[in-house]
């Protein structure tokens, strides 16, 4: 959804953001400067952004995984996240000047900076809500936009189904691999995570529509874990009744 620490921030402030719904107004001077495509900014993609920057670029999703990205462990999800890879110089492998390489097609943090999308699949009737959070660059001629405007198709309804999918899979899975953990031999703990990481990203016809390609995957997960590990994923009321109980002491 944004940047590692930019996560972290927004994660930390929550309650001090102004939060917005599609047709609400917001001011930025962004200049276009490219200056948040450079300086090693971490930017973490989703399964939908790789499938898109695979389509963009004419690479299958293993390629464009290879040739932009890298892998590492969530800190709390404990499931792989993809990373944009930066080259020599700090900057986006995707940058050509100061624009974005595949801006129709670029990742949905750089969609929607300087906002933030947040979607909380354990509060009742959630729906996605965007952030204004800090903009540490741009000019003093501040220009005004609709969240719909600044976000384009990121707003479109396949993109909000996509977005709270992933998110769910994320609770869900990340919360029954926590339960079970101490269960699960180490020595299948990196295969696993090899695992998952290939359904979650990889396994993806990029002349299919991306979603019901998702919705596959996401079932895999499920049947891999079942029949490996003997271990059913949790459904969201599920995780909602054990983030109650913890909460609850």
């Amino acid at each position: 959804m944004a940047e590692i620490r930019q996560l972290k921030n927004i994660a930390d402030n929550y309650d001090s953001y102004r939060k917005m719904g599609l047709s609400d107004t917001f001011l930025t001077g962004c200049s276009g400067c490219g200056r948040c495509c450079r300086d090693n900014i971490t930017i973490t993609l989703t399964p939908h952004d790789l499938y898109r920057i695979a389509r963009a670029t004419g690479l299958s999703t293993y390629e464009a995984a290879e040739r932009f990205g890298f892998f590492t462990l969530g800190a709390s999800t404990r499931l792989p996240v993809l990373s944009i890879r930066h080259d020599n110089s700090g900057s986006c492998p995707l940058l050509k000047g100061n624009k974005c390489g595949v801006d129709d097609h670029k990742p949905a943090v750089c969609r929607l900076y300087p906002l933030a999308r947040s979607y909380q699949p354990l509060v009742d009737n959630a729906e996605i809500e965007y952030l204004a959070v800090n903009q540490p660059c741009g000019n003093s001629d501040l220009r005004g936009f609709t969240v719909r405007e600044w976000i384009g198709g990121v707003a479109s309804n396949n993109s909000q189904r996509i977005f709270k999918l992933w998110t769910e899979m994320i609770v869900c899975v990340s919360m029954t691999l926590s339960v079970y953990r101490s269960a699960i031999p180490k020595a299948a703990h990196r295969p696993i995570a090899e695992a998952i990481a290939k359904l979650v990203y990889m396994l993806y016809d990029t002349k299919e529509p991306f979603l019901p390609q998702i919705e596959r995957n996401y079932n895999n997960i499920k049947k891999m874990l079942a029949e490996i590990l003997h271990i059913r994923v949790f459904t969201l009321d599920e995780v909602r009744q054990k983030a109650e109980m913890e909460m609850c002491g």
